[in-house]
């Protein structure tokens, strides 16, 4: 009986079933220390509730909060008790200072700065001297930011009229805390039966510098439109302006310029024109419908100053919700008036859109 035993035993498996179970648990070990070791913040809610996860970053009033197992969150700082990191955290002072490498626990409205690496006292501040917890590289002067969103709108008809319209903008920002440069493209190009209906295009390029006062800047404007029926063949307009960034919140995000400007009007029938005039430009988002969902304006004007009626207005109203990713859905209404059109051109326009684009 021993001899057969003896002659079953294979050492190789006996010795490679031994150590996966030594590396079994040595796998497990390691998984719960490191789980039991790995830095968490944790934020205490008024109501008596405790998150647990990671700061992504705190500004206006807001947390947001990657909370372990849901993801991440938007915390009305109202709501809460206390904030303890085990993470490091960059802070952003009121004054434009930033500290880096810090752990951080704030109650009632102070805020305990520790040092990472122990190099430096702990420090406390008041909650009114924090501007931002977490900034993003290019808040704190580190480079350039950019972002912007492309979409497009389309119709499609078939039957006793074939129609089809096409409607493509994208709007592209590189900002950084110095300055900005913002481009804007928009095209329209719609078809009835096979024959052209809508045929117009305007790109505008803008640069803007940030003044001492970081919401206050000064820019250049270089925007070129046609539109074939609207006997334009080309309109070109330059100038500079003066600009605020009134806010820049995700509850409001609110910009506007004024300047002086030379317009050049190319027409393919009426006489060409060219004058001085003035522009105002108004821009602003908010998150204030709720969700993940965002409510904007945009807003343009343009007054000849050798022809008061000869007055230029364009308006967008919309909102757009996130569906997947970068994607996301729209409806806009665009209202535009152009006082000073050629005769037989009508002076008003009113478009109802549905848009599919991507942000980044």
């Amino acid at each position: 009986m021993v001899v057969q035993q003896l002659s079953s035993y294979k050492p190789g498996i006996y010795i490679m079933g031994r150590l996966f179970s030594a590396f079994t648990l040595v796998s497990l070990f390691a998984l719960f220390a490191s789980s039991s070791l790995l830095a968490s913040d944790e934020v205490r809610l008024t109501n008596g509730g405790k998150l647990v996860g990671k700061l992504i970053e705190a500004e206006d009033g807001a947390l947001l909060f990657d909370v372990e197992f849901v993801g991440q969150v938007k915390i009305d700082i109202s709501g809460v008790e206390s904030i303890s990191t085990d993470n490091t955290v960059t802070i952003l002072r009121q004054n434009g200072k930033v500290l880096k490498n810090k752990k951080m626990f704030v109650r009632d409205d102070q805020m305990l700065l520790v040092d990472a690496d122990d190099a430096e006292a702990p420090v406390r501040y008041s909650l009114d001297n924090i501007k931002m917890i977490n900034p993003e590289p290019w808040q704190i002067g580190d480079g350039y930011k950019w972002f912007g969103t492309v979409s497009a709108a389309f119709l499609i008809e078939r039957g006793n009229t074939n129609s089809d319209e096409n409607d493509i903008a994208i709007r592209s920002i590189w900002r950084s805390l110095e300055d900005r440069y913002t481009f804007l493209g928009e095209n329209e190009r719609d078809k009835s039966d096979a024959k052209l209906t809508k045929d117009n295009t305007k790109l505008t390029f803008k640069y803007d510098y940030f003044l001492e006062d970081i919401d206050d800047y000064m820019g250049g404007l270089l925007q070129v439109e046609d539109d074939n029926f609207a006997d334009l063949r080309l309109r070109t307009i330059v100038g500079p302006y003066l600009g605020r960034q009134f806010f820049e919140t995700s509850l409001l995000n609110l910009q506007a310029e004024i300047g002086p400007v030379y317009v050049k009007e190319e027409f393919y029938v009426a006489p060409d024109n060219e004058y001085p005039g003035g522009r105002w430009d108004i821009y602003a988002t908010s998150d204030i419908a709720g969700g993940s969902s965002t409510a904007y304006l945009r807003h343009d004007g343009l007054v000849d100053f050798t022809e008061k009626s000869d007055l230029i207005l364009n308006t967008t109203i919309g909102i757009s919700t996130p569906l997947y990713g970068g994607l996301e859905g729209s409806a806009e209404i665009v209202f535009e008036y152009d006082g000073g059109a050629v005769e037989g051109v009508n002076k008003t326009d009113e478009t109802y859109n549905f848009r599919l684009g991507y942000s980044w």
